[in-house]
């Protein structure tokens, strides 16, 4: 009896794990898209040419620019960088599962959004 007992106790708990580890999973997954989401629609509704001025301004000395630009995204912003040619702006996802970064990426021709592990 005991044996038995001690059986549904154990799957029990393992069922509970894997129940709230599904839920705390897709609760990371809802929190990534709707960051990206935003990284996005600022992706698509700021020029190059606006984040190209603000990022020439801050390697100048005056960042309250790109800040400006960066306060209209309702995700943590990490850094901002220039490589091949392009400006990217890096944020923190709010998922707490794992480590995600959305990168903004500026150029010319548009705007891109990748999402990375940091």
């Amino acid at each position: 009896m005991k044996r038995i007992w001690l059986a549904v106790v154990s799957l029990g708990l393992v069922a509970v794990a894997a129940v709230t580890s599904h839920l705390h999973h897709n609760g990371g997954d809802w929190r990534l898209k709707r960051d990206r989401a935003a990284v996005e629609a600022a992706a698509q509704h700021i020029p190059y040419e606006d984040i190209a001025a603000a990022w020439t301004k801050t390697r100048l000395g005056d960042p309250a620019p790109l800040n400006t630009i960066q306060a209209q995204i309702p995700v943590r912003p990490l850094a901002a960088h220039e490589a091949a040619g392009a400006i990217i702006l890096s944020f923190a996802t709010h998922t707490a599962t794992r480590n995600v970064c959305l990168d903004l990426i500026a150029y010319r021709e548009g705007n891109t959004v990748r999402t990375r592990r940091c």
